[in-house]
């Protein structure tokens, strides 16, 4: 990957707009250039700019929203880069505006990825706005996520700084930094987490599985042969209750038929009495009666009266409308006239216009197409001209280039010429420098060992100080172990005088076995008052249950009567129903029959002899109908009642069930515990007899007690005494140990720094001898051009050398480049004269052609104005047909208004004759029916219609007596029907004769059963319901074990996690995973340190994870310590480091563009120099490398840079210099 430009705008203090192009000069023409500026200026923004154009995130800690510069409202971030041969633009833009609605401000983003179409020579777009879609085909094309890219392309020389001189126990969280490990150490501490959870979830099964208390096959078996017995005695108690609730029942039924039979007989007294009160309403019934037949003429008569009136006020209504109709048809056909004249006028002269218009319309088409062809020939022939007059200027400027070039040929060749002898240098140069590097780190070295060799000498005699105070101490620490051991065994009895860990396991186990008795002794001491009070709340219980069974023999009484009552209304309901039906069919016969004439047969029965024709039978259709309402009423009063009853009876059963089942539960539970502390007490004691048991409320278990709690309490001081003696013997062993080791340590350290003193001497030797041979050898090189070597003089030796290189090979490609633009510009001038030659004869051809057409234009527009002038046709035509469309549609309106008027008087004239017509048989059929009334009021005794209308009674009042009469009639029957069947039932109910006791002695015998079977129900629901907790338990057991089973596997694999990688903070998986990293980055960066300077190699440390060593090649491979590094080669091994870590993280990708923002403000001179000879050898890879700095000397040495300058006021600009 390589990156080809940079553009930015508003990020951060670089508020211009900024391109850096690396393709263009004078980027292009070197592969090291530097990125200069004051601290904070903005140079870290530029890198900034890459990462939020290909993945939208900074590596520094801050948001992406909070580069945009400071009130700034929009930004942006371009970065064009090469991938597998391919081109690609990455662009990030973010724009913030303030919101009105929301009052605050509101940030956008957008990205997007293109690639450089060949063919189309453009971007064409790949993927936008979706950011998965965009960073997923970044890392498609480059090999690289955003933590590999900032590994890579930007390299952490700085950090491996730091990380080859922290102390061991910062280096891991360094590297861990650097490399990006940081999940090994989730991993771990996840591992724990995990193994603790699948710990804990074993632990619990196990606790629950022995929690459960399940009963043995005797158990079962005893309870099983009870529940059988109390089974039978259920059954026994519930016949001979049901026994004496049937005599009860049969005495209440006794008593409740005499009770009806006398009321019966009160009410045939007062029916009786309502009978005579009735008579003087039945008599108006019957006047009333005789009118009806004139009901259906009166109601005729009335209807025709309605009907005359209503005819005559309509006829004077149309009457009034016709002479209106009238005066308004003569208007309308007025105006049809005018209109119809009109409309003939103008159509007749609309031939011609229509031919004059159409004629203007071809000559309006003619003058546009010529006007627009003048146009196009006008602007063909001034843009000929335009080209003619730049290609001239073009051609000028051309032969005045040409004549500079070839003019700075000359002077070029010229100089080269005069300076062949700097043509080496290229070549002598980088074997001079290495010579160069080489010696002045051979005196660096001779000056690092000459200390070493001091400071070895030191550090011998101060260990042997050391050494002899450490042996003072030991003594000491001896003489206080001694004593301890001493104090440990007076307090420990001889039983234990063994080993001390197992004299405190031991204790520990007895106070324990102690703890768990004095528990169990306390726990039975509190287990008689729960008792207690367990049967006070029995008692309780009991009560409530006689209360309530006493409730429900008094709901049972209640709802016989209810259920009797509910019987009898529901027989009269049937008997109302079918009455209500009988009086309807009479009803319904009675239009019939009225119909009917003697010696004609009936249709339904065929008899030509009709008796009730003339004696009217009147049905009591809604005095039944009545009746049955009141009769339904009372039926659902009945039912209401009867339901209320059983729902409460239903509530009082299950009060008792629930109270029953509770108390039942209790009484097992309280006895299986007292069963269980039993069983305790007797593990504790196996030796105590039922008398002790009794005791456990008395004064004999408090002295237990207190007896357990003095050998309690003189266990668990004993216990503190040892445990605190053996902390402090242990403390005493762990520090004499430290000082046996640290004097062996000492001892061993006096000998290794003597003969490591020796080992210097030799290596000083060495360097001397080699620096003499360094130094012949590179004065004979250097006096090829005139030059003696001196370590005085050498820098500017060096410098001016550099500087003869640099100038004679810009000088010769200088001429290389003047050499093919002059060849480019001679064949260009060739072009243009061809070009300018063509576009003149193209010029004069355009000129004739506009002349021409010209002249037509002129014509056409003369012969136009003749014909019409300034105006429109198609205005005009369109102004015509509109004046016709107009007129057109108002002639047809005033015809339809003129037919509308005429068909309304027609229509009007034929109602009108109509309802003179009806009116006329109106006045008759009254006449008519006026005289068959006055016919039919002489045969029944009325004088006139007067008379016949006041005997009508209104329709309520007629109903009213009917239904009263009914009712009376109904009673009548219903009261001797009851007392027929009351009567027939008491015999019944006497001839069964079930019982001679008295109702309260069967009431007292229930009672007592009652409570017996409410005492054997209890029992048998008590041991079913141990049997079924006891089946349930057994379940849980079995499924208990099996998730057991299933957990102790899942278990078992955690632990064996946990065992190789876990810990709590993640340090030992994460330790074990950077020795294998940190190996493999040893083995990339000794790749690039050869490369770089051949002379060290990088060894990790045999046994250690983190630790890493400098092997010498220079003295016989001599393995030696990062910190006898100098600064410039800790320089080299921190970079060769940071370059593998870039191949680490790429992986297979071709990185060709690499950034170092940090390392060099500590660095010498010298080491500058090497640093930046160390860079320039990477060159040679093809590897374009940008160093952002502040170091001045750094400016010096590279003279192309990205300078960020600032400005004031927060702004900073980037100027290119090279």
């Amino acid at each position: 990957m390589r990156i080809r430009s940079i553009q930015l705008k508003n990020l951060h203090s670089i508020r211009e707009e900024v391109k850096i192009d690396f393709m263009a000069s004078p980027l292009s023409e070197t592969g090291l250039f530097a990125i200069t500026g004051d601290t904070g200026a903005g140079k870290t923004t530029i890198l900034d700019a890459i990462t939020l154009a290909l993945y939208g995130k900074i590596c520094r800690n801050s948001s992406e929203h909070e580069v945009l510069s400071y009130g700034a409202e929009e930004g942006f971030a371009k970065c064009e880069f090469e991938a597998g041969g391919r081109r690609f633009l990455a662009t990030w833009e973010i724009t913030r505006r303030f919101s009105k609605r929301l009052k605050e401000h509101k940030t956008d983003r957008y990205r997007s990825v293109e690639e450089w179409d060949v063919s189309k020579e453009q971007f064409i777009i790949q993927a936008e706005r979706k950011v998965k879609e965009i960073d997923a085909f970044i890392e498609e094309v480059t090999g690289l996520d955003f933590a590999r890219f900032t590994r890579s392309v930007m390299l952490a020389q700085g950090d491996f700084a730091a990380f080859l001189k922290a102390p061991p126990k910062e280096r891991s969280e360094l590297l861990e930094r650097i490399t990006g490990t940081e999940i090994y150490s989730l991993l771990s501490m996840a591992a724990l987490e995990r193994y603790r959870i699948e710990q804990q979830a074993l632990e619990s099964l196990q606790k629950q599985r022995e929690s459960l208390k399940l009963f043995s096959k005797e158990e079962i078996k005893e309870r099983k042969a009870l529940f059988k017995q109390k089974e039978k005695e259920n059954k026994e108690a519930k016949k001979a209750m049901d026994d004496a609730r049937q005599a009860l029942v049969w005495l209440q039924n006794m008593a409740s038929l005499q009770t009806r039979l006398a009321a019966s007989k009160v009410a045939a007294a007062q029916l009786e009495q309502e009978k005579q009160e009735v008579k003087e309403g039945l008599e108006k019934l019957a006047h009333h009666r005789k009118t009806l037949p004139f009901h259906p003429t009166l109601s005729r008569l009335e209807d025709k009266e309605l009907e005359a009136n209503a005819l005559q006020a309509e006829i004077a209504q149309i009457e009034k409308e016709n002479a209106r109709l009238l005066g308004r048809e003569a208007e309308s056909k007025t105006v049809f006239d005018q209109k119809q004249k009109a409309f003939e006028a103008l159509k007749a002269g609309q031939p011609a216009a229509m031919r004059l218009f159409e004629e203007v319309g071809k000559l309006d088409q003619q003058i546009a197409n010529q006007s627009g062809n003048l146009a196009k020939i006008k602007s063909e022939s001034e843009e000929l001209r335009q080209q003619e007059s730049e290609n001239q200027v073009r051609k000028g400027k051309l032969e005045k280039e040409t004549a500079d070039v070839e003019k700075s040929i000359e002077t070029t060749r010229q100089w080269l010429k005069e300076h062949a002898a700097w043509e080496a240098l290229p070549k002598d140069l980088p074997a001079i420098r290495i010579m160069r590097e080489q010696l002045r780190e051979n005196l660096k070295n001779q000056k690092l060992v000459k200390e070493e060799m001091q400071v070895l000498a030191k550090k011998s005699g101060e260990a042997a100080a050391e050494n002899g105070i450490l042996a003072e101490q030991l003594n000491e620490e001896k003489k206080a172990l001694t004593s301890l051991l001493g104090q440990f065994k007076t307090i420990a009895t001889d039983e234990y005088l063994t080993d001390r860990a197992d004299l405190l396991e031991k204790l520990n186990r007895e106070i324990e076995t102690l703890g768990e008795q004095h528990k169990n002794f306390r726990q039975l001491n509190g287990l008689s008052e729960e008792y207690g009070q367990a049967l006070a709340d029995l008692a309780v219980l009991e009560d409530q249950l006689d209360n309530l069974r006493r409730e429900e023999l008094a709901i049972d009484k209640l709802l016989l009567s209810a259920l009797e009552e509910c019987e009898e209304r529901e027989a009269q309901l049937k008997f109302k129903q079918e009455n209500y039906r009988l009086h309807q069919q009479i009803a319904n016969y009675e239009q019939d029959r009225a119909s009917l004439k003697e010696g004609d047969p009936c249709p339904l029965c065929f008899s030509v002899h009709h008796p009730f024709r003339e004696h009217h039978f009147k049905p009591f259709v809604n005095e039944a109908k009545a009746e049955l309402e009141l009769a339904e009423e009372a039926c659902h009063d009945s039912q209401t009642t009867r339901n209320s009853l059983l729902k409460r009876h239903y509530e009082t059963a299950t009060k008792i069930l629930q109270i029953d089942s509770s108390t039942t539960g209790h009484i097992a539970k309280l006895q299986n515990r007292l069963l269980d502390y039993e069983r305790k007490m007797a593990t504790i004691f196996p030796g105590l007899s039922e008398e002790d048991f009794s005791k456990s409320h008395g004064e004999w278990l408090l002295k237990k007690v207190e007896s357990f709690e003095e050998n309690l309490n003189h266990k668990k001081s004993a216990r503190e005494k040892l445990t605190q003696l053996n902390r402090e013997i242990g403390q005493r062993e762990e520090k004499l140990r430290t000082l046996e080791n640290k004097q062996k340590d000492l001892q061993f350290e006096i000998q290794r720094s003597q003969e490591l003193h020796k080992v210097k001497e030799r290596t000083v030797e060495d360097l001397e001898k080699k620096f003499k041979e360094g130094t012949a050898e590179l004065d004979k090189l250097v006096g090829k051009y005139s030059y003696q070597f001196s370590m005085e003089a050498a820098n500017g030796m060096f410098t001016e050398l550099e500087e003869r290189e640099q100038d004679f090979s810009t000088k010769k490609e200088k001429l290389n480049e003047l050499e093919g633009r002059l060849a480019l510009a001679k064949q260009e001038l060739k072009q243009l004269s061809k070009t300018l030659a063509e576009l003149a004869a193209k010029r004069k051809v355009a000129d004739a052609e506009v002349e021409k057409v010209g002249a037509t234009l002129a014509e056409y527009f003369s012969k136009r104005k003749d014909l019409f002038g300034e105006k429109d046709p198609q205005h005009e035509r369109e102004w015509m047909l509109e004046q016709l469309d107009r007129q057109e549609k108002d002639l047809a309106e005033a015809r339809t208004v003129f037919s509308n008027i005429k068909e309304s008087l027609a229509l009007n004239q034929q109602s009108l004759k109509g309802r003179n017509e009806r009116f006329l048989k109106t006045q008759k059929a009254i006449s008519e029916l006026q005289s068959v009334l006055e016919k039919g009021l002489q045969k029944t005794g009325f004088s006139d219609l007067a008379a016949l209308r006041a005997a009508i009674l209104p329709a309520e009042e007629a109903l009213a007596i009917e239904q009263q009469a009914e009712t009376i009639k109904n009673q009548e029957i219903e009261i001797s029907q009851t007392l027929r069947e009351t009567i027939k039932e008491l015999e019944a109910q006497q001839k069964k004769m079930l019982t001679d006791r008295e109702a309260q002695d069967l009431q007292a015998e229930i009672a007592t059963l009652e409570s017996t079977l409410q005492s054997v129900q209890q029992e048998m629901g008590a041991l079913q319901q141990q049997l079924k907790d006891n089946e349930l338990r057994q379940a849980e057991a079995e499924e208990l074990l099996e998730k057991t089973e299933v957990q102790r596997k899942t278990f078992t694999r955690w632990a064996a996690l946990y065992d190789l990688i876990g810990s709590s903070d993640g340090k030992k998986f994460r330790i074990f995973a950077q020795g294998l990293t940190l190996q493999k980055l040893v083995q990339l960066a000794n790749v690039h340190l050869t490369n770089l300077f051949g002379r060290y190699v990088i060894l990790k440390r045999p046994g250690e994870d983190l630790e890493l060593d400098i092997v010498d090649t220079y003295q016989a491979d001599n393995v030696r310590s990062m910190n006898t590094l100098s600064g410039g080669e800790s320089f080299l091994v921190s970079l060769a480091l940071a370059l593998g870590l870039s191949d680490l993280a790429g992986r297979n990708a071709n990185i060709r563009s690499l950034f170092i923002d940090e390392g060099f403000g500590t660095l010498d001179e010298q080491t500058l120099d090497l640093a930046i000879t160390t860079l320039e050898n990477l060159l040679a890879k093809g590897k374009t490398i940008g160093i952002i700095s502040h170091v001045k000397e750094l400016k010096e040495r590279i003279s192309t840079q990205v300078k960020v300058l600032k400005k004031g006021g927060g702004m900073s600009v980037v100027e290119i210099t090279g």
